[in-house]
Formats: C-alpha cells, structure tokens, sequence
C-alpha cells in the first residue's frame, strides 16, 4: 500500500492522508514511505489511452469525463447490492489514472474505492437495495 499512496501523492495534489500521529492508514510514518524510491511508480501519461470502464468478476467501475464522477458497484453482493460513487472533482483524472493502473481480475469494489480515498477523492458508498 506504501507504494500504491506514492502514486497518489505523484498523480493528485499531494493530500497526505495523515492521521493525528502522522501516519498513514497502513501503519507506516510517511518520512519512511517518501523514501520508496520513485522508479515503481508506472507511467500512466496517455489520458486517451485509458479506458472507462473497469469490469471483472467482482465488481464494475465507470468513470464519467463529463460529469467528473466514478461509480461502482459490487458484483459478489446481491442482496444489499454495494455500490460508491465520487463526490470530489479535483485530482479525479489523475486519480482515475492511478486506478487503472492498479485494477486486475482480483480488485473488490473496496479495493477500489480505498484506491481513489488514498488519492484524496471523497467517496460515499451505499446499499441500492434499500
């Protein structure tokens, strides 16, 4: 994960995500990951390139350019049917970005979202069933 927030803090506007002590969500002080060198962090430059929707067996996420927004939503939950989506516009491109670059065939809609709260994107989750 300390590498996953390096990218974060190259591609968005550099929102820590500290908490009192000055330590990131995963334990680790950020003196010690802003040592990690920067040579893991993978080039994500070609916005056209990237795709707008992320799908696997176990969630679907869509990025919307022109409403600046992400959705998502579960697809292992059927009963209460989880689902996100942005409510920050700032640093979402470069946030998307980062997502891409991390989704495989084993990212979670939780996955996800802890991706783009690391990249300093407020996100509200909710059940649609209800």
């Amino acid at each position: 994960m300390a590498n996953l927030h390096l990218w974060c803090q190259g591609y968005t506007s550099g929102c820590a995500n500290l908490d009192a002590w000055g330590y990131l969500p995963d334990g680790k002080q950020k003196t010690a990951m802003m040592k990690t060198p920067k040579t893991s962090i993978p080039n994500l430059s070609g916005a056209a390139d990237l795709p707008l929707t992320l799908a696997n067996t176990h969630c679907i996420v869509n990025y919307f350019p022109s409403e600046k927004e992400v959705r998502g939503s579960d697809l292992t939950e059927g009963n209460n049917e989880p689902r996100f989506f942005t409510r920050s516009k700032r640093g979402l491109p470069a946030a998307w970005k980062v997502l891409v670059a991390t989704f495989d065939e084993h990212t979670g809609m939780y996955f996800a979202v802890q991706v783009l709260h690391y990249c300093c994107i407020n996100i509200h989750t909710y059940c649609a069933a209800d």
